[in-house]
């Protein structure tokens, strides 16, 4: 996979990487209000901040990520203070907020999965444009979420090679909380109600001809 990757001294400040648990979702849609009317890149910054800062690193950086993903300019990430930067071209341009905010949080969710809810200016950039990454459990190529958008994937795709869910697949349980109905049932968790009977995990309440069976773990009345 070609490349374009340069490195410049900053004194920029950048915090390190902390751990956290593991996510294997992603959270946000496109089509929320969150991610539509931006007047503006900075308004979008401005708005998005809380969300992204953290994973950009500083306010400069997200600047700089959005303005290199709506123009196809170069972004530079940089790192913390006597560290180089990482700088990278795009290989995609004019992308919608709404395709910045699905990037982002998917780039966002991968390295989360890894172990890198901060990540250095180069974890982000191979999440993002694809690059070699070292963690705790050794090397991991990322193929890049930009990358792969260039080549023609769908966002759910994008999302499946990174071991993640997409927006689209996660809208079911976002309208019913963990829940999903059908024709026969209702279930949730480890809940489920049918026209048969109840059942929570392994207790249940079963209706029938010969009146009302109750069922919780070993136990029969």
């Amino acid at each position: 996979m070609a490349q374009n990757m340069t490195t410049t001294h900053s004194t920029s400040s950048h915090h390190s990487s902390t751990q956290s648990s593991s996510s294997t979702t992603i959270t946000s849609s496109t089509s929320s209000s969150s991610t539509s009317g931006f007047r503006s890149e900075s308004d979008y910054v401005t708005r998005m901040a809380p969300r992204f800062e953290r994973l950009a690193g500083s306010n400069a950086n997200l600047q700089s990520l959005v303005h290199g993903m709506r123009t196809g300019a170069q972004i530079t990430l940089a790192g913390a203070t006597g560290t180089d930067a990482v700088v990278f071209s795009p290989p995609m341009r004019r992308m919608s907020y709404g395709d910045i905010t699905q990037a982002l949080e998917l780039a966002k969710q991968e390295l989360a999965t890894i172990g890198l809810p901060q990540p250095s200016p180069h974890e982000l950039s191979a999440a993002l444009n694809g690059g070699t990454i070292v963690t705790a459990n050794g090397e991991t190529t990322l193929s890049g979420i930009l990358q792969n958008r260039s080549r023609g994937m769908s966002w759910g795709r994008i999302a499946h090679l990174a071991g993640v869910r997409s927006a689209s697949e996660r809208a079911p349980e976002r309208a019913t909380g963990h829940a999903t109905a059908s024709g026969s049932g209702v279930r949730g968790g480890n809940a489920s109600v049918s026209r048969s009977g109840v059942s929570a995990g392994n207790a249940g309440v079963t209706f029938g001809p010969g009146g009302m069976r109750v069922q919780a773990g070993d136990a029969t009345r």
